[in-house]
């Protein structure tokens, strides 16, 4: 049920694999909202056209969008927000020093009655 979109600009400097960042996302994601890992669902989406601030080039960002179902606390969606961010900084800051990165992580609720799943959500 979570819906997870990774979308970076292409100046991200990134040594590691991304699925491995991927990969501690889904945990993350498991584990907070108490969900099956399977459950789970990313995409990554590289921005090779993208305007930031004046447009010098200088800066990079990387967003993540994390989708799930409505009912949980707003207490467990910062937490939630707050350990992606953390894993975010960890993995991006040390090996982007050459732009100015912002990084940044979105929790959204999907409304329960508009989610449509086979096999069916329980």
């Amino acid at each position: 049920m979570p819906q997870i979109t990774l979308e970076y600009t292409s100046n991200v400097q990134n040594a590691s694999d991304w699925d491995i960042l991927v990969e501690q996302v889904h945990k993350i994601i498991s584990k907070i909202v108490g969900t099956e890992i399977d459950n789970c669902k990313s995409r990554l989406l590289e921005q090779t056209r993208y305007f930031i601030g004046d447009g010098s080039g200088k800066m990079a960002f990387v967003h993540l969008h994390v989708a799930i179902l409505e009912g949980r606390s707003e207490v467990l969606k910062q937490e939630l927000g707050n350990m992606l961010l953390n894993l975010l900084q960890t993995t991006l800051l040390p090996e982007n020093t050459q732009h100015e990165l912002q990084l940044t992580v979105e929790i959204r609720d999907i409304i329960r009655r508009d989610y449509f799943k086979y096999p069916k959500v329980k």
